[in-house]
Parts: structure tokens; C-alpha cells; sequence
């Protein structure tokens, strides 16, 4: 395990950590079908020593027609995994013309895309074809414990952070987790792209902006609180965006090394993480608010910023350590790394699934949801699809209500449409 996933093992302790992946195809859905198709893939890629060893998947759940895939899902979410068990649930929910394919897996075993790659070979393998996996044996870790480069990036990181502003929790200890899910219209994420390109930012730019828009404006009340003397008002708003950096890790290794592809194409952790902060982002003009994400961003790729944060995580690691009782555990990145929200993006257009109807069952959706826990209270995962795009927004209980989960979306929704007008 790297020192993501070990950090992500240890949040287990307090709570769920799970995440999500659902695609929906025609059709009806044979349960003994995907259950021999599962077994299979697993089997495979195991001897292939190509995925860790664990416990394969049980037997596949099904669900007739009528359950909300979103009320299954929820419940997923908060379900722990069994300790020596299986890290993955799979389900099937059956709808009248189509079926979803609901994978659940405890997030520090593997990423967004070693999973996608996961349930590339079990579509194949239930579609009766050959399935040949993307997978490469996975390249041996080479951290070693930097004390000065993690110690360096733990205080950037605090001095950055130590004004920003964070949520207040009823309860710390109460990780339950909501969902609220919307799929927007499909030429909505074309008229995103082209507003991106006009502004001369990203997607990932605009998303940002809008979700400090309306976490500014949320928290603005609480963060203009008067503080103990010496402390400067958290005024500031602090979103993370979660990278995939597996791209960062194999041209670190130089385009000679044979083993570059292990880092590339491995199962398992390959994210990292960058983080923007903005002060009163609800006073801002909203051009001008991009304009400050965008120079953030590209900052932070200029100094590699999601591959290099990683280094402190092991010192992170070890003062979580020090703690022993789990209400300091619960608090202890809103204390020291303050952040309202995080993001992660993915846009899916060029990937198997959008092409898949033409070796068997047409996929006809695909979404993600992402996992909350100490660090974020509140997640948006944004995933194109086939020119569409799906939010899932996951937030603690204790964070903020249904209610205002559902405002948050759609306020998100209507800010997206207005800046593509």
C-alpha cells in the first residue's frame, strides 16, 4: 500500500469508506450470468497476480423492479466491510427495460479507474467474449520516509489552510452519509466545454468556481464569527480536488523504464490531491472568481502539486497515530486541513464503455459516487458519459441536511447553465 492507502485503511476505523460505481444496460439482467462472470474475472487476474489476493465477491444481491437505485446505493454507502472479507459488493437492480451493475468497494483498496478496469473484464466476460485486462503487474512501492520534504509540505499545507473556514458538526462522530443525484440534459456538457474554451480555463475551473460560489455563500454567516485573540477570522474557502496521477508517477520513471506501465496501469491507489482557497468567495464577481481557481490550478500543476502533497502524508499519518481516542480522529483534518467540499471529475467520452454496445450488452449509463469521511464532509463526483453529465453529491448528516443537499445541486446546476449562456 502507498501512503494514501494507508491513511484511507485508517479512517476505516472510525467509519465507511466506501465508494460507488454503477453503469445501467439493456436488457434483463441474468444473475447467474454476471455471478460465474465475476468469479471468473477475479480468478484470473489473482493468479495473474495483476490485483492483491483478496476474498472474491460474494454472491451478487438482486433487486427486482421498483427499488430506487439511489436508496440502494445510500445504503451501501453506510454499510461497513467485513474485516478479512471481500473489499467489493456487487448488485444487480433490475428496472423494466434495463439493469444496473452496482459495484461497492472499500475505497482504500483500489481507485476510480482500477475498478472501471475491474468491471471492464467481468462486462466482457458476462457478454460471453474474451476478456484481456489492462492491468500490468503492479511496480513494487519505492517510498521511503523523507522527514524534512514531509515535514516541509505538512506546514505549507497548514499555513495555506489555517484560515479557512469548516463546517460544524452536531455530532463528529456520526459519519452517516446522504445522496442526492442529478443527470443534466445531454448538450449541456458540450456548452460547458465551449464556455471553458471561450474563457480560456478548464471544466474542471468551472466546476470549482461554482461550488466555492455556493459553499461561500453557505458558510458566510459562521465564518465572519469573531475569533480568540490572535486568531484572524476563517474567512477563507478551501475546496480539493482529487487527481488521478498515474500519468505523473509513470513519466516520473522516464520514458525508458520498462516498468513505467506498473505505476501506470496497476490496480490499486493512484491519486493525489490539490486544493484551492479563496477568500469570500460569495463577494466575488464570478468571472473573477474563475480567474483565481484557474491561476491556482495551474499552479499547482506547475509544481506538481497532486504527486508532491502526497509526501506528507506519512507524517500525517503518523501524528493521527499519536491520538488514541476517536473523537480526535474525527476531528482532526477540520482542525488542521480545512476543507468544505472536494470534487472529483471524470470525464469518460473516449473510455470501453461508451463503445461497448458493439460487442454486446449497450451500456447506457454510468456514474460514480464518491465516499465522505474525515477529511471532506461533502463530495461531488461530476462524471461525463457519452456527452452527459451525472453530479452525485455525498454529505455527512451532521454536515448539512437533504434539503440543503438537494439546494446545493440544483443551485450548482442553474450557476453551470448561466455561465454557459
Amino acid at each position: 500500500m502507498n501512503a494514501f492507502q494507508k491513511l484511507m485503511r485508517c479512517w476505516t476505523a472510525l467509519a465507511p469508506y466506501n465508494a460507488v460505481q454503477a453503469i445501467e444496460i439493456d436488457g434483463i439482467a441474468e444473475l447467474a450470468q454476471w455471478q460465474t462472470a465475476t468469479e471468473k474475472v477475479v480468478a484470473e487476474l489473482t493468479r495473474l497476480k495483476l490485483i492483491p489476493p483478496f476474498r472474491p465477491p460474494g454472491n451478487i444481491e438482486y433487486v427486482a423492479d421498483g427499488t430506487s437505485c439511489k436508496d440502494i446505493i445510500t445504503r451501501q454507502i453506510n454499510t461497513p466491510f467485513t474485516e478479512g472479507g471481500s473489499p467489493i459488493r456487487l448488485c444487480l437492480v433490475q428496472n423494466s427495460r434495463s439493469f444496473h451493475l452496482i459495484v461497492t468497494y472499500d475505497h482504500w483498496i483500489a481507485d476510480s479507474w482500477s475498478i472501471r478496469e475491474l468491471m471492464r473484464c467481468m462486462y466482457f466476460q458476462a457478454c460471453r467474449h474474451s476478456f484481456v485486462s489492462e492491468f500490468v503487474s503492479g511496480a513494487e512501492s519505492e517510498e521511503r520516509t523523507q522527514w524534512l520534504k514531509s515535514g516541509s509540505q505538512c506546514l505549507r499545507q497548514y499555513l495555506r489552510h489555517r484560515r479557512a473556514a469548516r463546517l460544524h458538526f452536531s455530532d463528529p462522530l456520526d459519519f452517516t452519509t446522504g445522496l442526492s443525484v442529478v443527470t443534466l440534459e445531454s448538450d449541456l456538457i458540450s456548452k460547458v466545454k465551449e464556455a471553458a474554451r471561450g474563457k480560456e480555463v478548464s471544466v474542471h475551473d468551472l466546476f470549482v468556481t461554482i461550488i466555492a460560489r455556493l459553499l461561500g455563500d453557505l458558510t458566510q454567516k459562521d465564518r465572519y464569527k469573531p475569533r480568540r485573540f490572535g486568531h484572524g477570522a476563517r474567512d477563507r474557502v478551501a475546496i480539493g480536488s482529487i487527481v488521478d496521477i498515474r500519468k505523473s508517477l509513470s513519466a516520473e520513471r522516464g520514458r525508458n523504464d520498462q516498468n513505467r506501465d506498473g505505476y501506470n496501469k496497476s490496480f490499486g491507489v493512484c491519486l493525489g490531491f490539490a486544493t484551492v482557497v479563496t477568500q469570500a468567495p460569495e463577494q466575488a464577481p464570478v468571472d473573477q472568481l474563475l480567474q483565481k481557481v484557474h491561476r491556482q490550478h495551474m499552479e499547482q500543476k506547475r509544481r506538481s502539486s497532486p504527486t508532491t502533497s502526497l509526501a506528507a502524508l506519512n507524517l500525517t499519518r503518523f501524528f493521527w497515530n499519536l491520538y488514541k481516542e476517536k473523537r480526535h480522529h474525527a476531528i482532526f483534518f477540520s482542525k488542521n486541513l480545512p476543507l468544505l467540499a472536494g470534487i472529483s471529475n471524470v470525464n469518460l467520452t473516449d473510455q470501453w464503455m461508451c463503445q461497448s454496445g458493439e460487442v454486446g450488452m449497450k451500456i447506457r449509463d454510468y456514474f460514480r459516487v464518491s465516499p465522505v469521511g474525515p477529511l471532506l464532509p461533502l463530495v461531488w463526483a461530476t462524471t461525463t458519459f457519452n456527452d452527459r453529465l451525472t453530479i452525485c453529491l455525498t454529505y455527512r448528516h451532521t454536515a448539512i441536511n437533504a434539503e440543503q443537499a438537494d439546494a446545493l445541486i440544483n443551485d450548482f446546476v442553474t450557476m453551470l447553465r448561466s455561465m454557459c449562456a
